[in-house]
């Protein structure tokens, strides 16, 4: 999502995070983070990818090492390769959002109904389930 909002597409002036703040009239909606909102704290700090005369790039895990004994920070093996892939999707986004007609990452979908779609994982589950069985 971050990668969308600070991509600036062909021919515009502006990211596309100040086109929608002047639009909307406000920020984006975030999505809520259930587990692991540390990481991305970390991510903004040590900064989402790397800028190189060839444009950006994802953080390398060398620069996540220097990053981490620099600041003292010593991070779990999850953490580190979560943050890494944080730097993937940032950088991938952003490049993908340069083009015009690429979509925001949070249009919403309209009618879901989580219940419903539990309810009908559990019975196609079931017949998966069953014709196995019966084999």
């Amino acid at each position: 999502m971050m990668g969308w909002l600070s991509a600036t597409p062909d021919k515009r002036n502006e990211t596309r995070y100040k086109d929608y703040v002047n639009r909307n009239h406000g920020p984006p909606p975030m999505p809520e983070i259930e587990f692991g909102e540390h990481v991305i704290g970390y991510l903004q700090e040590v900064g989402p990818a790397l800028n190189t005369g060839q444009g950006l790039v994802p953080l390398t895990f060398s620069e996540i090492e220097a990053w981490m004994r620099m600041v003292g920070v010593a991070l779990t093996s999850w953490e580190a390769s979560m943050l890494k892939r944080l730097s993937d999707e940032y950088v991938a986004e952003h490049h993908a959002a340069r083009k015009p007609q690429h979509p925001q990452p949070w249009t919403p979908i309209q009618g879901f109904d989580k219940e419903a779609i539990a309810k009908g994982m559990r019975g196609l589950l079931g017949k998966i389930s069953a014709k196995r069985d019966k084999k």
